[in-house]
């Protein structure tokens, strides 16, 4: 996938750097060959558009997938923190790995949703950074669950 993801975008990148004219070795200008040739280039220019946005509506649903398991989780580890026999300790440090964990599923998000708009020339850039965030937001929810796991239990004696 990320081979015809690259080759249209090639494809929409070079299209724009020489245009849709006919380069040197055409036939006469406004000939009918050189219309063929025009328009086998519009319609493969077309084709690459319409293929990385294909490739991107697909890779943003994922992204939005991803995101979509990981905003259940807070609410959860609040909820069974909540129902934990915790010390103060253990619970402020459950809240504030909730916090972080909160900030990072919005920073996500809304990297998720910028992805609409991107370019193709920039496409690889964002794309990245997206998957650099869901996995500093994967490392928050590991923490947050961490923290409810070892908090330190109040025992009764």
């Amino acid at each position: 996938m990320p081979s015809a993801l690259n080759r249209s975008t090639r494809l929409i990148s070079l299209a724009a750097t020489a245009g849709l004219s006919c380069i040197s070795g055409c036939r006469e200008p406004g000939s009918r060959v050189e219309r063929t040739e025009q328009a086998a280039k519009a319609q493969e220019l077309d084709d690459a558009k319409a293929e990385f946005a294909h490739h991107r509506a697909l890779r943003i649903g994922t992204f939005r997938g991803e995101h979509l398991v990981a905003r259940t989780q807070p609410m959860l580890v609040s909820a069974l923190a909540s129902a934990t026999p915790l010390t103060a300790a253990a619970q402020a440090d459950i809240t504030d790995k909730i916090r972080v964990f909160q900030l990072r599923l919005d920073e996500a998000g809304n990297a998720i949703e910028a992805l609409r708009a991107v370019p193709v020339g920039a496409w690889a850039e964002r794309e990245a950074d997206v998957a650099r965030l869901l996995l500093r937001l994967e490392a928050a929810r590991d923490a947050a669950w961490e923290a409810l796991r070892e908090g330190t239990r109040i025992t009764s004696s």
